[in-house]
């Protein structure tokens, strides 16, 4: 299925993040995107809130080797897309 969004810069996160979020299901993808639930609505994707999604990915990825990195890029991936997605909702307005 294509999506608004395929061909943004972390697209292949964003879709596995509303594919588990869409069936409940936690993990380091569908928290990354609740850690930026506001301005992902804001861009038209259902996400829904979750106060403590950092803290919560935090947790999930300590004692992984290299988690804090991943962490950081996770965070760095949905920044990219949604700085991308607005900058792409501006253009089409």
């Amino acid at each position: 299925m294509s999506e608004w969004f395929d061909g943004l810069p972390g697209h292949a996160l964003v879709r596995r993040a509303l594919e588990d979020l869409s069936v409940g299901r936690t993990s380091e993808a569908s928290l990354v995107l609740q850690a930026y639930a506001e301005r992902a609505r804001g861009v038209g994707l259902p996400v829904p809130s979750h106060e403590d999604a950092e803290l919560a990915l935090a947790r999930l990825l300590h004692g992984e080797p290299g988690g804090h990195a991943t962490y950081l890029a996770l965070m760095d991936e949905v920044w990219s897309f949604l700085a991308a997605a607005e900058a792409r909702r501006r253009r089409a307005l």
